[in-house]
């Protein structure tokens, strides 16, 4: 499952935009140990990019953290975990999916759209 999640705050005009995916549990048997990996390899690229004068943050994944620091939440109920990521990072044909607004509650406006 992946989604595409559109935010801003009230009055303001600049979006903010996410990636949450849903890590299956029957493709990945050990989530915790996927996103690990994830979050080493991450941590090497940024090295190296930013070694070569590129912008790690534009040139590789930017992974959001929950709010108890992990990388990830568990989705105990449906099995398998969820990240979130920017999507300035995402890749060319999930920018190009087509947005299904899932409405804008009170507060910050929020879309969600499935990718």
């Amino acid at each position: 499952d992946t989604f595409l999640v559109v935010t801003r705050k009230p009055g303001a005009v600049k979006e903010h935009r996410y990636i949450l995916q849903r890590l299956s549990p029957v493709a990945f048997h050990e989530p915790e140990k996927v996103m690990q990996n994830i979050a080493a390899v991450t941590a090497y690229l940024k090295g190296i990019i930013r070694e070569r004068g590129g912008d790690p943050d534009r040139e590789t994944l930017i992974i959001i953290p929950a709010r108890d620091g992990r990388d990830y939440i568990l989705d105990r109920e449906h099995g398998g975990c969820w990240r979130t990521c920017s999507s300035r990072t995402a890749s060319p044909a999930s920018r190009r999916s087509p947005r299904r607004s899932s409405g804008n509650p009170p507060g910050p406006s929020v879309r969600c759209s499935g990718i």
